[in-house]
């Protein structure tokens, strides 16, 4: 009962006091209406092809999927992962069917909605746009409707290009050149996530192109693969914070560096937890609080992994028996770390 209470009161004190969110990716808030809204624009033919055999069958026995998936009643059919690789299909497949500006609208209500009850008054998004231009939408539009309608809201936020480490080095820096064009002073900086690729040295001239531009750079790190040789990546992509960093407080030359060079690290607990990357969480994230470098907590995807930005402070207070300074240290930290 004692904790019980506790945990109502400090995260009720988490919820209402001002804070950042910087690693959240548009997308990754989607509410259970516009999942079913996006599925039910996906008819006979189309439905099918876009499901795969498999998924199309298994789902023909709900007689009204509209209402199943809007009351979150088959919620664990997508966002419940075994493996990292799992969660970028999922998180792949679901945001592929919001190829519409109607749809996408659907996510962008979603994210603001998200923003606004967690009381964040600064939100950094990360921005996938190659995953939902692929049918009806260019990239043009992509950025015009993302433009459009965060103007249009009482939300301070900017945006971070996730070009992925499958693109092409030139559609990777054409995509850049566009977004910074489009995006008119709202983009702030790159990053590259999903499935590891082979040789991240390749996108040098990207991040150079990115630092030429006067933008932020960061790097999804350690999700899918081990940090051998990233001492190379860290200094020759200039890099301004690491997401995620899977394992690299194991090894002290690159711990080094980041301390050397002001790197911040970003943590998301939950989405690391639900990937299975880390088998002690408690002892994983108190090993990373001692050392000397600016820590980040972002939600990630709240909606996959079940959490907000207030859970995942929540969860820091909770397991390495923070005081409640400390939580606010973290939220400063937060704001100065991406200028």
């Amino acid at each position: 009962m004692k904790n019980n209470l506790l945990e109502t009161r400090i995260s009720s004190i988490i919820l209402m006091t001002p804070k950042c969110d910087l690693h959240l990716h548009f997308g990754g808030i989607v509410s259970p209406r516009s999942l079913a809204t996006a599925f039910m624009c996906k008819r006979g033919n189309e439905f099918q092809s876009f499901l795969g055999a498999d998924r199309y069958n298994r789902y023909l026995r709900f007689t009204n999927l509209y209402n199943l998936i809007a009351d979150g009643k088959i919620d664990n059919a997508f966002f419940s992962f075994e493996s990292f690789e799992n969660f970028v299909s999922s998180f792949s497949f679901i945001n592929r069917l919001f190829d519409s500006p109607e749809l996408l609208q659907l996510l962008a209500n979603d994210l603001i909605g998200y923003i606004r009850q967690q009381h964040i008054t600064y939100a950094e998004i990360t921005l996938s746009p190659l995953l939902y231009t692929q049918n009806k939408m260019t990239t043009i539009d992509f950025f015009r409707i993302i433009v459009k309608t965060f103007n249009a809201v009482d939300i301070n936020v900017k945006f971070i290009i996730d070009c992925a480490k499958s693109t092409p080095i030139d559609e990777a820096i054409s995509l850049i050149d566009l977004a910074n064009k489009e995006l008119k002073g709202m983009l702030c900086g790159i990053t590259l996530g999903g499935r590891n690729s082979g040789d991240l040295l390749k996108y040098i001239p990207l991040f150079n192109f990115a630092s030429d531009i006067g933008i932020a750079k960061s790097i999804h790190l350690g999700e899918d693969s081990n940090l051998i040789g990233l001492e190379n990546v860290i200094s020759l992509l200039h890099l301004d914070r690491i997401a995620h960093g899977i394992g690299i407080h194991n090894s002290t030359k690159l711990m080094q560096m980041m301390i050397a060079k002001n790197i911040a690290l970003e943590v998301c607990p939950s989405s690391n937890i639900s990937n299975k990357l880390i088998k002690t969480p408690n002892a994983y994230f108190a090993d990373l609080f001692k050392l000397n470098i600016p820590i980040i907590i972002g939600s990630d995807d709240p909606t996959f992994f079940k959490t907000t930005i207030t859970k995942e402070l929540w969860y820091v207070f909770e397991c390495l028996h923070f005081s409640e300074k400390k939580i606010y240290e973290l939220l400063s930290w937060a704001i100065n770390a991406f200028k």
